[in-house]
């Protein structure tokens, strides 16, 4: 299996002892994301760790009432 270095070194150590191997492969990418909350808000939201820390920014913020 091809795996990030830091899932590798983060969870090969327990799947190794059950048998599985890995190659190690570049940073596959960062992740970016919209949860989606309730009353109808979203939050973007972005991967803290690849990169230096993520930014997600708003296009159109809630107007406070």
């Amino acid at each position: 299996m091809t795996a990030e270095p830091a899932f590798i070194k983060d969870y090969g150590p327990g799947l190794e002892a059950l048998g599985h191997t890995f190659i190690e492969t570049g940073e596959i990418g960062a992740v970016t994301a919209i949860e989606h909350l309730d009353r109808g808000r979203l939050q973007a939201v972005a991967e803290a760790e690849p990169r230096g820390g993520g930014d997600a920014g708003v296009v159109k913020p809630e107007r406070r009432r």
